[in-house]
């Protein structure tokens, strides 16, 4: 696991798929926003992102 930050914004890279889905989700549930979750490669692969307007 590693969290970066940086101008573009904030990569949390996680060991699990539901680790990332659920770190997505609660950051949603707490600050609303815009929250999209793509399968890329749904076996190895989720990528997650969060954005607020």
């Amino acid at each position: 696991m590693a969290i970066d930050s940086g101008e573009q914004g904030t990569v949390i890279t996680t060991t699990g798929m539901h680790m990332a889905r659920d770190i997505g989700n609660a950051i949603h549930y707490a600050y609303h926003g815009k929250l999209k979750i793509d399968y890329e490669n749904a076996e190895t692969e989720l990528h997650v992102s969060w954005n607020r307007e």
